[in-house]
């Protein structure tokens, strides 16, 4: 008698591969390419298919936003109580007669000054939390990695905020441009498919205010030895440079917002292609954001031109409240500055290693 049993589990195994395959490809379906859509094709599918998955993601994420709301409410109660009790201590530093009264209610007010300047910060990061996971699901439309730096642990009725730290190749990057990677806190990053290789994207975000600072890494396939720098003018040239030759370029307009610091002048030259400084030049005046470029091969092997650009306000933001379902421009204009990013890399003619 002839055993069919191994003729049938391969039938079954080649319609388990074929139903695979399927449904692989019906998944690719539904990614987006972030570079090549327009408006109108953004804005039936942020509205057909992106708003229904983010008020999906917002209803099954309550149990997040009620320990964001139970912090806000214990960060805002102590805020008044920290005011009230310190309105009262300067009161008392006016009116008090005695000199040891006074002095004490002084030394009492400045020290009611300090949780009132800090719980306004906090209370900044927690309200952050809240919208991680509808960024998340934005951008897995668009076959985009997002991780979240920020993060929260609960234990009962309260909140602790976390932060994991910057990593090597990035602090070596930002030490090389003459920025202090101390003062900032890892906060958001997308790694993005781009012509063959990973484009990677990390925010930061300064401790005591609301400037953010962008991180772009990226891999070029050009030859080239040593660094060059390319820093803003309004950032300041600071001395780490002095070992380095400093070129001056035919583009006036260029020349007077950037200073580039290099080890070969003939290799900068190279590097710096005349739509590269406009593309750049224009990205900063059009965001109004300050930016430095560094191209440096050893970093890290994945990674070998890093710019950074400082905004004025959080990079991926958006609204409070439910206004973004309202209005897609929201998530538009972040599409918009990565598009302007890889716009900035593709002047170095990224897939052209055309030699010295």
């Amino acid at each position: 008698m002839q055993d069919t049993s191994k003729e049938y589990y391969e039938i079954e195994n080649v319609k388990t591969q074929e139903k695979n395959r399927v449904e692989k490809v019906s998944a690719k379906k539904d990614l987006y390419d972030i570079f090549n859509i327009d408006p109108y094709q953004f804005s039936q599918l942020y509205n057909n298919k992106i708003v229904p998955a983010l008020i999906s993601t917002q209803e099954t994420s309550k149990n997040e936003r009620s320990g964001v709301n139970l912090a806000t409410s214990v960060y805002l109660l102590l805020i008044c109580g920290f005011s009230f009790f310190d309105i009262l201590m300067w009161i008392a530093v006016f009116t008090e007669k005695q000199t040891e009264n006074k002095r004490a209610a002084l030394i009492s007010a400045i020290l009611f000054l300090i949780p009132i300047i800090f719980l306004p910060f906090m209370l900044s990061k927690v309200e952050k939390v809240d919208r991680y996971a509808l960024k998340e699901k934005f951008f897995s439309f668009f076959n985009i990695k997002y991780s979240r730096y920020t993060y929260v642990e609960r234990c009962a009725n309260k909140a602790y905020i976390y932060g994991k730290s910057i990593s090597e190749k990035i602090s070596k990057a930002m030490e090389k441009m003459a920025i202090s990677f101390l003062k900032y806190n890892a906060d958001e990053s997308l790694d993005i498919p781009y012509k063959g290789r990973t484009l990677e994207l990390l925010e930061l975000n300064t401790r005591f205010s609301s400037e953010s600072l962008l991180i772009v890494s990226y891999f070029i396939n050009k030859k080239f030895k040593g660094e060059t720098v390319v820093k803003s003018i309004s950032k300041g040239a600071k001395s780490s440079f002095s070992s380095k030759q400093e070129v001056h370029l035919e583009d006036p307009a260029f020349n007077d917002n950037f200073k580039i610091f290099a080890d070969d002048q003939v290799e900068a030259r190279y590097l710096l292609t005349t739509a590269f400084m406009e593309r750049l030049l224009n990205f900063q005046k059009r965001y109004n954001c300050t930016a430095s470029v560094l191209f440096d091969n050893s970093i890290s092997q994945k990674s070998n031109v890093f710019l950074s650009l400082s905004f004025g306000k959080d990079f991926f933001e958006i609204p409070k409240g439910k206004r973004w379902i309202e209005d897609s421009s929201y998530f538009y204009t972040i599409c918009q500055e990565i598009r302007g990013i890889a716009y900035i890399l593709d002047a170095l003619k990224l897939d052209q290693d055309i030699g010295m």
